[in-house]
């Protein structure tokens, strides 16, 4: 490669074989993370550490003179993220930016069962798993958590992404949810989507990955597509304050959405 071309540098190699993460049907396994640090000890053993440092030194990070996105105000209201081991694809930026915009912010861990305060403005439902045993396992139980979660749907807002739009359903195949939504959805051997995808409602741009499907379309809110005002699927339910999407946002570049589902 270096003979070849002479604007690339090998850094090193990484052995065939090395111990591995095991894998869930939506990606890594994160309760196998006790292997890190063996596996990070076998790539870095033929990696020339040294020079790939003396090349990141070569290199700066641009100036940024003006904040690139809209600025919002700041809201007097409460939200209350619920992210735990199983509501756990929570985006960093995401929480860091949800925390500039208001006032509280609280979280919420459904598989200790708690509950969602009264005076909670909105529940944001990160992604992650839900609709395996393992995972369901950890929350259907957790009366005290749905029954808040219910209780806050009635009059407030609540944003759901991926497990957390599934959390809101009837129920994943025999797994009962909370039926907040009258949704009933299904676990393929095959992911459904993958990628990243446009919202047309949303104005958005979005990942989405999961191997679940709803069973019946009715009432959905949200086409998501692969192009930007292309054809595509439903993929987001929304009944009065409770919207429910398979796309996982990035909110500090997509400010409309976050007017129309955080804000509103």
């Amino acid at each position: 490669i270096e003979k070849d071309f002479d604007d690339i540098a090998v850094l090193g190699w990484i052995e065939k074989n090395i111990p591995s993460l095991s894998d869930t049907h939506l990606g890594l396994d994160l309760n196998d993370m006790g292997k890190i640090d063996e596996i990070s000890k076998e790539v870095l053993k033929h990696i020339d550490t040294a020079k790939v440092l003396e090349i990141a030194s070569c290199f700066k990070m641009p100036d940024v003179k003006d904040y690139p996105f809209e600025k919002l105000d700041k809201q007097n209201k409460k939200i209350a993220i619920v992210n735990d081991e199983n509501f756990s694809f929570l985006y960093h930026d995401n929480k860091e930016f949800l925390k500039e915009i208001f006032e509280d912010v609280v979280f919420i861990d459904s598989t200790k069962d708690e509950e969602i305060p009264g005076d909670t403005d909105i529940v944001y439902i990160v992604g992650g798993y839900v609709e395996d045993d393992k995972n369901y396992d950890k929350v259907k139980d957790s009366k005290r958590f749905r029954d808040s979660l219910i209780k806050h749907s009635k009059t407030k807002t609540i944003y759901a992404e991926c497990a957390g739009l599934l959390y809101l359903s009837n129920r994943v195949d025999e797994k009962d949810m909370s039926s907040i939504l009258d949704l009933d959805f299904t676990l393929h051997n095959r992911f459904q989507r993958m990628g990243y995808y446009y919202s047309k409602e949303l104005n958005a741009k979005g990942h989405s990955f999961h191997y679940t499907n709803v069973v019946d379309p009715k009432n959905g809110t949200d086409i998501i597509s692969k192009e930007k005002n292309g054809s595509g699927s439903v993929g987001s339910w929304q009944k009065e304050g409770v919207f429910g999407t398979y796309l996982h946002t990035m909110l500090r570049c997509n400010t409309e959405l976050l007017k129309k589902k955080f804000l509103c």
